[in-house]
């Protein structure tokens, strides 16, 4: 016989107050990562000028700037992609408790430098939780094709 497992179900009450605490919205913590999503753009901006200026001093050809730039350009996009998931947890309503300040701060420092806004990505967004994994109406599967391989699911364990 096949023993049952413990773990509990989504109407247990204890799941469901932890999920609860979960998505909870916390002003401080979120500002407090988007500091960090700065301080960290503003660290590689700032070594590759320093090194751009001292680099000759150092006795190195023009050339090593073309590896260093290319890093912080890949780092730079990297930090971009964070900063739009800070955005999109702000098309969830989940940055600030305030609507005005949820909208107002990530537009300004998370999609205005990646040339959009939360009212245009929410809009996209949920048209893909509306009518996710249907693949004429997800705007994901529409606007990525077939990089989401959604024609593959459900897979076989094979």
């Amino acid at each position: 016989m096949i023993a049952r497992s413990n773990r509990p179900t989504f109407d247990d009450p204890e799941l469901q107050q932890g999920i609860m605490e979960l998505r909870k919205v916390d002003n401080v913590t979120n500002l407090g990562y988007l500091a960090l999503e700065y301080a960290t753009l503003g660290l590689i901006v700032s070594m590759a000028i320093v090194f751009a200026e001292y680099r000759g001093g150092w006795g190195l050809a023009w050339g090593w700037n073309i590896p260093v730039f290319a890093l912080a350009i890949i780092l730079v996009g990297g930090i971009q992609h964070r900063l739009a998931g800070l955005g999109h947890e702000s098309s969830h309503y989940s940055f600030m408790k305030n609507r005005f300040l949820n909208d107002f701060i990530p537009d300004v420092f998370c999609m205005f430098p990646i040339f959009t806004t939360i009212h245009f990505y929410r809009l996209f967004h949920m048209a893909h939780h509306q009518y996710t994994n249907d693949p004429e109406r997800d705007s994901d599967l529409l606007n990525l094709g077939r990089s989401k391989r959604a024609d593959e699911f459900p897979m076989t364990r094979e």
